[in-house]
């Protein structure tokens, strides 16, 4: 390596690499600049190549094996939480709406709660005691002190 670096055999002058022809220092820099242009060259085609997902081909890897055109989740409409804050003395509060023509007696409200970072810190049930058709109603439920989000888990309405 160090014969071709120099152009052929190395000479016996101790300043032989600073008195080296324009070709012979043009070799060395190829030799440097050629391996790293080609793999700059490689990564850039690499990162090129990959395209972003579609939601479809997401779920297409997520299910796998899954029919998902005959897919039907089941929600329940009936109850719908209007808004959910945790106020200042830690309390869940919000309002819900009655989207039936029919009264709604004691419906449970199920929260996670989740501190700034997302991490969760306890889930919290609040009731609701009694909702005209298509009315609103508000609710109250004590939460964690250190919580900062409330996400609706689940509703569950009487039977």
């Amino acid at each position: 390596m160090e014969r071709f670096l120099a152009g052929g055999r190395v000479p016996d002058d101790p300043l032989y690499l600073s008195n080296r022809t324009i070709g012979q220092r043009i070799r060395i820099a190829l030799v440097i600049a050629v391996p790293c242009l080609l793999l700059a060259l490689g990564v850039a085609a690499w990162i090129r190549s990959r395209h972003k997902l579609t939601n479809e081909e997401i779920a297409a890897q997520m299910l796998a094996g899954v029919d998902t055109r005959n897919l039907h989740v089941a929600a329940n409409r009936d109850l719908e939480v209007l808004e959910a804050t945790i106020q200042s003395n830690h309390v869940v509060s919000g309002r819900v709406r009655n989207n039936t023509a029919r009264a709604i007696d004691g419906a449970i409200v199920y929260f996670d709660l989740t501190d700034r970072a997302g991490t969760r810190l306890a889930a919290v049930a609040a009731h609701v005691p009694r909702i005209d058709p298509n009315e609103t109603a508000s609710f109250n439920a004590p939460c964690d002190e250190t919580a900062v989000y409330a996400f609706v888990r689940e509703v569950r309405l009487p039977k």
